[in-house]
């Protein structure tokens, strides 16, 4: 659908044995075959951060941007410490120095990179900034937007004004370490 790029989590589906027991940042089942070659997605594909215990916990940091790009990943995110950073950038640059990455591999993510580039500068030239006093509005409105009701087999929607509903919300917990919505109101 045109999409710029996409951010890849690390979920681990280990059910599907193609995924080789990999998070899908580092799976080239999930990154390439289904990702670039079934659903032909050409943009760029970002990971989430690799500091993130789902990856650092369990790789080598040497190993874990080696393993993204030849799952073929073209840009990673680290995001908290330049010495974890630099154990990750030392891990590719051997990876390529040995030949285990080829140079043309890191080409093709660079070309997408730059593309990326180049499609931010056009959007930020057409770009028309939403003043303050309407960014209410206009969320409201993308959040709208957004939705799409794929069914609706007892003809529920929209909801009707003369009705009155009830709204029965959780007690919001985490249900990972990387969750944080504990203790958060629904509001």
């Amino acid at each position: 659908a045109g999409v710029d790029a996409v951010m890849v989590s690390h979920v681990i589906y280990d059910q599907i044995p193609q995924s080789n027991g990999l998070p899908a940042t580092m799976s080239h089942y999930w990154m390439t075959d289904i990702l670039r070659n079934k659903l032909g997605f050409k943009g760029v594909i970002c990971t989430d951060d690799m500091e993130m215990s789902a990856i650092k916990d369990h790789f080598p940091a040497k190993d874990i941007g080696v393993l993204a790009i030849e799952a073929g990943v073209d840009q990673l995110l680290i995001c908290h410490s330049p010495s974890f950073q630099q154990e990750v950038f030392n891990g590719l640059v051997e990876a390529v120095e040995t030949g285990r990455i080829q140079e043309e591999r890191i080409d093709e993510s660079l070309a997408r990179l730059t593309s990326l580039k180049k499609a931010i500068q056009t959007y930020r030239k057409k770009a028309v900034p939403i003043p303050e006093h309407l960014w209410k509005e206009k969320a409201i409105e993308l959040s709208k937007e957004s939705l799409h009701l794929d069914r609706d087999p007892k003809k529920l929607l929209p909801l009707k004004k003369d009705l009155s509903y009830a709204l029965i919300l959780p007690n919001l917990e985490a249900l990972t370490p990387a969750d944080s919505t504990e203790g958060k109101r629904v509001t």
